[in-house]
């Protein structure tokens, strides 16, 4: 008996249980965890784009005297709206038709390889969804820290973006950040990553040949793009939460920013602060704008940040298995966080290596979620064909088609905060 295409599948899609690509996704992903979801199967997300109202201003032209409030000409309350478009994103991992053929000899080990390899897919399409929940939608990474061309090792301003990199990837170069503009002319593939770590906190990429062999035009500080993202990213923490009052001044998915500041949420500048007293800032700005709740702030913090808290402390803190969403905000896999209480300001502190170094993130979960039709990441295949692997048209092997169509949305930008660490 020839095992056709259909066995095949099968085998894989009883396997891929929608609780099993569920935990595959979030196990690593602490910040992707946390966020809450909202797919097609709610009657939420779908149409041509998810339309997030929001409160722009109060009722004013209040006054003691009745005949001057009655006057007032100027208006009721405002309000305004997020009108947010999915984000698409794709990744095909292909296992050679030899590996799948030798499975006809009983063996398990071919079938195993052939899952882990989706698998694989799995994790790295989640890892692309947590690394982006921190950036902004025009698809960069980072930025260029060289100052030289003429050599294959690149180093970027923020260590974390590294983590969004591995051997074989091409990368692209631009003066913007994705948002407008264009790439350059050319592209770098990758060799190798020195990952940060304690001892090497900057890391590098080192690439097949120089830089400015390979990207014509290239200067300090441009913008480095994977392949093909530019300008095709999600939305996130760094577009809705900016840290710069001139990008909290633009308007944004049709919001128009520029009448309220706390529209972009809080600014908090914690140079030459310590980490503690930087998140102690932050929930006071918070709380400023309004941002109260029954339940505790979450902030986002890198494992660097974590570290240089615990060391302020003097191991004061307390560790805790938080609960995911139920319900429809569709996550149940929990997630490790770290308990901060001050004079009743409370967070939880979630750990996450994708967090941007030097940025610290404050929001209220409840007020969060990534919108998506149908499952993310999804296989594309499954639901029209009941299969998971297909043919390859360009090889000798099977592939596996794993994506996603959502984006990231925030109800109540006032009670966001960023905090810039030196």
């Amino acid at each position: 008996m020839t095992l056709d295409t259909t066995t095949f599948a099968s085998m894989l899609k009883q396997h891929y249980a929608p609780g099993v690509v569920q935990n595959i996704a979030y196990s690593e992903n602490r910040g992707w965890a946390a966020i809450g979801k909202a797919d097609g199967r709610n009657k939420l997300a779908g149409g041509s784009a998810w339309v997030q109202p929001i409160g722009t201003a109060l009722v004013g032209g209040g006054s003691s005297t009745f005949s001057t409030a009655n006057s007032f000409t100027a208006g009721n309350s405002t309000y305004g709206a997020y009108t947010v478009p999915r984000a698409k994103h794709y990744r095909v991992p292909k296992i050679d038709n030899e590996l799948i053929e030798a499975t006809l000899t009983g063996s398990e080990d071919a079938f195993e390889k052939a899952t882990l390899e989706v698998d694989k897919g799995i994790r790295s399409e989640a890892n692309y969804l947590n690394f982006r929940m921190y950036r902004s939608r025009g698809g960069a990474i980072g930025r260029l820290t060289n100052t030289g061309f003429a050599t294959a090792v690149m180093t970027m301003n923020d260590p974390a973006a590294l983590f969004a990199v591995q051997a074989n990837d091409v990368l692209q170069l631009s003066a913007t950040d994705g948002t407008s503009g264009a790439v350059r002319a050319g592209s770098l593939t990758v060799l190798s990553v020195q990952y940060p770590t304690q001892s090497n906190a900057v890391g590098s990429i080192t690439l097949t040949g120089n830089i400015v062999a390979g990207v014509a035009g290239v200067v300090a500080n441009d913008y480095v793009f994977l392949n093909g993202d530019f300008g095709g990213a999600p939305a996130g923490f760094a577009d809705y939460i900016p840290d710069n009052t001139t990008d909290a001044a633009t308007t944004l998915y049709g919001l128009v920013r520029s009448t309220d500041t706390r529209l972009a949420g809080a600014i908090v500048n914690g140079t030459n602060q310590s980490v503690y007293e930087l998140i102690t800032d932050m929930l006071t700005a918070t709380s400023m704008y309004g941002g109260e709740t029954n339940g505790k702030r979450t902030i986002f913090i890198s494992p660097f940040g974590i570290g240089d808290l615990v060391k302020q402390l003097d191991g004061k803190w307390t560790v805790q298995q938080a609960s995911g969403f139920n319900g429809d905000k569709v996550a149940s896999v929990g997630y490790r966080s770290v308990e901060f209480n001050m004079f009743g300001l409370e967070a939880q502190l979630i750990v996450d290596r994708m967090c941007p170094v030097n940025r610290l993130y404050g929001v209220d979960l409840d007020d969060w979620l990534y919108f998506h039709a149908g499952a993310a990441p999804q296989f594309l295949l499954q639901k029209q064909t009941g299969q998971i692997l297909k043919p390859s048209e360009t090889s000798d092997a099977w592939e596996c088609r794993i994506g996603e169509y959502g984006n990231y949305v925030t109800s109540a930008p006032h009670k966001n905060v960023v905090g810039i660490r030196s």
